[in-house]
């Protein structure tokens, strides 16, 4: 997933800056990746660049997965609803 930078504007955490997936605050996204900038203490990396990219492309495919079944279930979710919808509005004209 992209990862990017941004500013906390909470009263707790104010100006306190963190890193986090693009999709972290998506309720259907798999990717939760969150991390305080000053707590961050990256890890020595013993891959190569080939496997750092391989591992870089796997995210950005589980991101693009999480992002296509995300609107699958959304559209679903508003299939129901019309039905539901459609339904409530018969039962209402045969009355």
């Amino acid at each position: 997933c992209p990862c990017i930078l941004q500013v906390s504007g909470t009263d707790k955490n104010p100006g306190k800056k963190f890193y986090c997936c693009r999709y972290w605050k998506d309720s259907n996204a798999k990717c939760k990746f969150f991390v305080w900038v000053d707590e961050y203490k990256p890890k020595v990396w013993k891959e190569s660049e080939d496997e750092l990219k391989n591992k870089l492309i796997k995210m950005d495919e589980s991101c693009r997965v999480a992002r296509m079944e995300a609107e699958r279930r959304k559209k679903a979710k508003n299939l129901l609803l019309e039905e539901l919808i459609s339904t409530k509005e018969d039962h209402a004209r045969m009355e």
